[in-house]
C-alpha cells in the first residue's frame, strides 16, 4: 500500500479541482428550536460540492445565552441527495459568526453527476426539503 502524506485522503485526486459554478439558493428553513437556517448557495467543483449557510437566532446573545445553560448552538449541516439517488457524503467544514448568526461552508463528495439536474437539500431539524436547480 502506497503511504499517504498528512492531510492527503486516499482517494485524493492528482490535479487540483475546479469551480465549475456556483448556484445561488436563498432557501429558509424556520427550526424548532426558534433558529432560521438559510441556504445561501451551493458550489459546484469538479470533484465535490460546497453549500453556504447562515443560522439566524433572535436577540443579540441568543448565542451566549445558549452555551452558558448548557444548549445546542444550531449549525448550519443539511442533508443532500438528487434526482439519481447520488449518495453524498460530509466532508466536514467551518464557520464564524456573530452574536446572532453563525456562517458555514460543508463541503460534499462527490460532485452531482452530469446527467443529475437537481439537488435536494433537508434540514435535518425538521425535515424539510427545498430543490436547487442544477
Amino acid at each position: 500500500m502506497e503511504a499517504v502524506r498528512y492531510g492527503q485522503a486516499m482517494n485524493a485526486p492528482t490535479e487540483p479541482p475546479t469551480l465549475r459554478r456556483v448556484l445561488a439558493a436563498g432557501h429558509e428553513f424556520a427550526r424548532r428550536d426558534g433558529s432560521r437556517l438559510v441556504v445561501t448557495s451551493v458550489d459546484l467543483w469538479s470533484d465535490w460540492l460546497v453549500i453556504h449557510t447562515v443560522t439566524l437566532v433572535e436577540g443579540t446573545d441568543e448565542f451566549a445565552r445558549r452555551a452558558l445553560e448548557g444548549r445546542p448552538i444550531p449549525t448550519g449541516g443539511v442533508l443532500v441527495r438528487d434526482d439519481l439517488g447520488t449518495k453524498y457524503s460530509g466532508m466536514g467544514g467551518g464557520g464564524g459568526g456573530t452574536q446572532n448568526a453563525v456562517f458555514t461552508a460543508m463541503p460534499y463528495q462527490p460532485a452531482p453527476p452530469p446527467s443529475a439536474t437537481t439537488l435536494y437539500l433537508r434540514d435535518p431539524d425538521t425535515g424539510a426539503e427545498v430543490p436547487v436547480a442544477l
